[in-house]
């Protein structure tokens, strides 16, 4: 669990939903992007319902590998979801999107090998690094 933690801190998962999706929600414990991160533990612990989460929510251990300051109770993520809108689900699959080129770009900058019309092309860093520019 800690490698996955690493993993997304590394590609700056929290910090990019955090920017990305605004949810007007009261003073909260949680940031919008922490929040969401504490959801997606549930989905790779393949928790099926929700209630199950009081599991995570219990385990103090795994909220300290996880890098978590604590797990919202069952309510707070009721609320949560009836907050959220097509907007906030949109801006969620904008992250993504950039999570997933940043990914990519950091793999073709490593293998020095990139895609141009589908064709593998082989090629110097900073032609790549300018490419990557928007």
């Amino acid at each position: 669990m800690q490698l996955f933690t690493r993993f997304l801190v590394r590609l700056g998962v929290p910090a990019a939903l955090d920017e990305k999706v605004s949810l007007e929600r009261r003073e909260s414990k949680y940031a919008v992007g922490e929040f969401l991160v504490s959801l997606l533990y549930a989905v790779v612990l393949d928790l099926k319902r929700q209630s199950d989460t009081i599991l995570l929510r219990l385990d103090q251990v795994f909220q300290q590998i996880a890098g978590l300051r604590g797990y919202p109770a069952h309510s707070t993520i009721n609320r949560f979801l009836k907050q959220l809108t097509t907007g906030a689900a949109k801006a969620i699959g904008e992250v993504n999107l950039l999570i997933l080129k940043k990914a990519r770009m950091g793999k073709w900058i490593r293998n020095r090998f990139f895609l141009i019309a589908g064709k593998l092309i082989r090629s110097d860093r900073r032609i790549l690094l300018k490419l990557a520019d928007p």
